[in-house]
């Protein structure tokens, strides 16, 4: 688990082609361990073992996590969103996250509302529209950010400075793919909603 409050900005040294998918290496500057779970801009991955002595740890990428998230196009020296899972002693200042990713968006709108703070205006597939509601919680990126408005084409978030400045979200421009994963509280009431209505 996670809360999608990121502890740094990692970056790619190589990717490697595997039958079954993709493996990444990355600079992070933190000991890891072996086995250990870290989202990469919100996916869910496992520490391999090789750790090398200037912070260099690898993870393997499988075909469906290719398939659904932006991973599979990151390239050497691109940067990705870190953070390491919860602890018993973590403070949950964001909101509970898997690092399963629901799908991509698409960045339709990056606007300046001044002081440092930018709107993010993204499109999303329209079959997730019932897991999104103003003020609800949305993780971009592995960032958790709140929805400030909702349409069934598009939402929009509100970044502060200190964020902006954190994340790889300063990163991004118009018409590129992000990662998605909506609130899991409200994609089991969905689910449970569905079951009882069928």
């Amino acid at each position: 688990m996670f809360t999608g409050l990121i502890q740094g900005i990692a970056a790619v040294v190589g990717v490697a082609d595997r039958v079954t998918g993709r493996g990444l290496t990355l600079a992070i500057p933190e000991t890891l361990m072996p086995g250990e779970s870290v989202a990469l801009n919100g996916v869910c991955c496992t520490v391999l073992p090789g750790g090398s002595s200037d912070s260099c740890y690898s993870v393997d990428l499988l075909q469906e996590t290719c398939d659904k998230t932006t991973l599979k196009a990151v390239q050497v020296g691109d940067l990705v969103n870190y953070e390491r899972c919860v602890t018993p002693s973590t403070l949950l200042g964001g909101h509970l996250l898997q690092g399963h990713v629901d799908c991509k968006g698409i960045i339709q709108d990056i606007a300046a509302l001044g002081n440092g703070t930018y709107e993010l205006k993204v499109s999303y597939p329209s079959t997730f529209f019932a897991l999104l509601v103003p003020k609800g919680s949305i993780a971009i990126e592995g960032v958790s950010l709140t929805v400030v408005a909702v349409t069934p084409i598009f939402f929009s978030v509100h970044i502060i400075p200190h964020t902006w400045q954190m994340t790889v979200l300063s990163h991004r421009k118009f018409g590129d793919f992000v990662n998605l994963e909506y609130d899991i509280v409200g994609k089991y009431l969905y689910h449970f909603y569905k079951i009882h209505q069928a």
